[in-house]
């Protein structure tokens, strides 16, 4: 390989590393979201802006991965689980709190495209929700 090349090669490899840097830093400074979550299995989205009546009008690929770290007892929210579906039950939650939103390859296989973090959980309160309707069930409609 020629001088060029390598250097053309190693120019590639620190725009690529210099990109995954940036697209992991926070593009928003700590500050106060409100939205939908569904939670299901293997799965975490957060429509931000959504309320239980708008949440359908949403693009599902729009959703950001919640991570929810300390503020939320995730396993504490399955244990109320009164028993099993024909599914995988999909919990849903109006949520306010205070974190970050990352963009980049995020959640479960990397199936989103951003992450909110939670920092210091505000509210949160259960919605009525078709227990085994996911939004990758959605269908545009004609």
């Amino acid at each position: 390989m020629s001088q060029a090349r390598s250097w053309a090669v190693i120019a590639l490899i620190a725009l690529a590393i210099g990109g995954a840097v940036w697209a992991a830093k926070p593009t928003d400074q700590t500050r106060e979201f409100s939205g939908v979550w569904l939670l299901e299995f293997e799965g975490s989205q957060f429509f931000e802006g959504a309320t239980l009546a708008t949440v359908r009008d949403f693009d599902p690929a729009d959703a950001g991965w919640l991570e929810e770290g300390d503020a939320i007892d995730v396993e504490k929210l399955f244990a109320r689980d009164g028993g099993y579906a024909d599914c995988y039950k999909v919990r849903a939650f109006a949520l306010r709190f205070k974190g970050q939103r990352h963009f980049g390859v995020s959640g479960h296989l990397g199936g989103w495209n951003s992450r909110y973090e939670v920092a210091e959980l505000i509210e949160m309160t259960p919605l009525s929700w078709p227990e085994c309707e996911s939004p990758f069930d959605w269908k545009p409609e004609d």
